[in-house]
């Protein structure tokens, strides 16, 4: 989605709103230039307004996204021309499964899935903080 505009992107103030190694890997993979502002956003939606985990992920990746353009937008530096954000989940029977809360939850959630089929959503939102509607945020 972003590799065939890279070279346009490369003088503009790109925002990834995630704290993770591997989406920051996969972006300077393709060669782009950007910031990391972490999102604060409780990730804690309740699972029952979805439709499905591909829905909440995407959701929940659009809440961290315009945070961090509202946060981004009153840094008092140069304009951001775009914010990246991202949330993955796990879906398993029908449950969605988040972060683990620690080791012993970690290691719970492997062995519910171990043995057995799960899916795995990636949300990903881009929001242009100049575009229309800016003024919203």
């Amino acid at each position: 989605m972003l590799i065939q505009y890279a070279n346009q992107l490369s003088q503009r103030r790109i925002i990834l709103a995630s704290a993770s190694p591997r989406r920051q890997e996969l972006l300077r993979n393709i060669g782009l230039k950007f910031e990391v502002v972490v999102s604060t956003f409780d990730e804690k939606l309740p699972h029952a307004n979805f439709p499905n985990a591909a829905s909440y992920a995407m959701e929940t990746a659009r809440h961290k996204a315009l945070e961090v353009a509202r946060i981004c937008s009153k840094d008092g530096g140069r304009p951001v021309d775009l914010v990246i954000g991202a949330d993955t989940v796990v879906e398993h029977g029908g449950i969605i499964l988040e972060k683990p809360e620690d080791a012993a939850d970690a290691a719970r959630m492997i062995q519910k899935l171990s043995g057995g089929r799960h899916h795995v959503h990636t949300g990903v939102v881009l929001v242009l903080p100049q575009g229309a509607g800016a003024e919203d945020l």
